[in-house]
């Protein structure tokens, strides 16, 4: 059976997560502090998160889970390749 694009570039996707977790080295820690580039959609700029967790998922992609500083109850999942991605999220 062949593989439909969506599949094919989900496969791709992984794999660059992978590569980019494997080959990054500035670990993800628990704890860590992270300021997001862009504004969110009520037009706050620069929120920062704080890595609450890290796990790897049924899909073999390692995730961290994210709390916003400012509102804990605020939490969102990221891979660890867009959390790394500089273009998307700085140190804090």
């Amino acid at each position: 059976m062949a593989k439909t694009d969506a599949q094919d570039y989900r496969a791709k996707m992984s794999m660059f997560g992978l590569m980019a977790f494997r080959n990054s080295n500035k670990p993800v820690g628990v704890g860590q502090r992270y300021r997001s580039c862009h504004a969110n959609f009520l037009g706050r700029t620069g929120d920062v998160w704080v890595v609450e967790d890290l796990f790897t998922a049924s899909d073999a992609m390692p995730y961290a889970k994210l709390a916003a500083e400012a509102d804990p109850s605020l939490s969102k999942t990221l891979s660890i390749a867009a959390l790394i991605d500089r273009r998307r999220f700085l140190p804090a």
